[in-house]
């Protein structure tokens, strides 16, 4: 099991690690943003905001592109064929079809579905892509190879990435989702402990999408969200882990990495921390998963309100100030004191 993880978390950071920056700049992007409108220096209703906003928005919204592009290079396909396969995945067309299913050529039955800012669908797709693209290789004539290969291998993996592969990734992160959510209301604190600990693996495969619905459910039930709360502890951790990094690295690109995507952590933008620093740093990751779970205890026990979507734990702190909003700062700082003192007792070292 220990092997499969190194083989999950190193292939993971490998395709990763190459548009980090792409993240990066996004991601500071929307913390500035959220900044200066909590600070009342933007209306977000002027274009001026709409504008930059939509811009720090565009590495997470085509993130399957991305990681198509950067997925291809680890597999050894071509990068470009595996973009476009990734780009007919989320094509806004068939995304404005969600929920439609048609038959191709009769027949076979394929259900549109909305794939942006997912990354295990793409992942899947691009793996099967890789073996199409071989296989081609082999056995189209060199003479026709430059036509028949691109052709095959993308129209079969968008069939197949439709068909199967995608829904596949989209169930594995919807079926974590309800997981999460069972665990949280079946077991209390224990349940918010794992929902927190097991938020950072949700958030490098892409599957904290699928908690939306449940955050819309509870939102429109019970007037709250106890899903947030939780993520709030897991960001804490990462934010703590990342100036951590910051405090005794001695790279100079390193300290700034820390520094930034720690700053944004805070205010609840996370990729760039999860693929810029946790997933390289294994000591980082154990450190956020236990500093996560412990302030988890806390939002599970209390069962911790906050009130909408938002950027957790400080970018749209004025949703939590509901009657648990001690125990929301309570878990929060428990996070964050035991993530520094875990990142101390494993000895982290750059």
């Amino acid at each position: 099991i220990k092997d499969l993880l190194g083989v999950f978390m190193e292939t993971l950071s490998s395709i990763f690690a190459p548009f980090i920056p792409a993240i990066v700049a996004c991601g500071l992007l929307q913390g500035l943003l959220y900044s200066v409108q909590s600070l009342g220096w933007l209306d977000s209703t002027t274009d001026t905001y709409t504008f930059f906003f939509t811009c720090s928005q565009a590495a997470f919204y085509f993130l399957p592109i991305l990681v198509a592009f950067s997925a291809g290079k680890r597999f050894k396909c071509n990068p470009y064929l595996a973009a476009t396969t990734a780009a007919i995945l989320m094509h806004p067309a068939f995304a404005g079809m969600a929920g439609t299913t048609i038959k191709l050529f009769g027949f076979i039955p394929i259900t549109y579905a909305g794939y942006s800012s997912t990354v295990i669908p793409a992942i899947l797709t691009v793996y099967f892509q890789s073996h199409v693209e071989r296989l081609c290789k082999r056995v189209v004539p060199k003479m026709i190879d430059i036509i028949v290969t691109p052709l095959v291998s993308v129209l079969v993996s968008a069939v197949v990435g439709w068909l199967v592969l995608a829904p596949i990734g989209n169930w594995v992160g919807t079926f974590v989702a309800e997981g999460i959510l069972w665990l949280y209301q079946t077991l209390g604190p224990v349940g918010g402990a794992l929902c927190a600990g097991l938020y950072p693996f949700m958030l490098m495969t892409g599957m904290q999408v699928a908690m939306s619905p449940i955050t819309v459910q509870n939102l429109a039930t019970l007037g709250y969200d106890f899903i947030y709360p939780c993520t709030a502890c897991s960001n804490a951790a990462m934010a703590v882990c990342a100036l951590y990094i910051y405090w005794k690295a001695k790279n100079q690109n390193t300290k700034s990495l820390g520094l930034s995507t720690g700053i944004t952590a805070l205010i609840g933008v996370t990729e760039p921390v999860m693929f810029g620093l946790i997933m390289k740093y294994k000591k980082a990751l154990y450190a956020t998963i236990i500093g996560g779970a412990a302030g988890g205890i806390v939002m599970g026990m209390f069962t911790v309100q906050y009130l909408s979507f938002g950027f957790v734990p400080f970018g749209t702190i004025v949703l939590a100030m509901t009657e648990t909003f001690p125990m929301y700062l309570l878990g929060v700082g428990i996070s964050m004191v035991v993530t520094w003192i875990a990142m101390s007792l494993l000895k982290f070292e750059e």
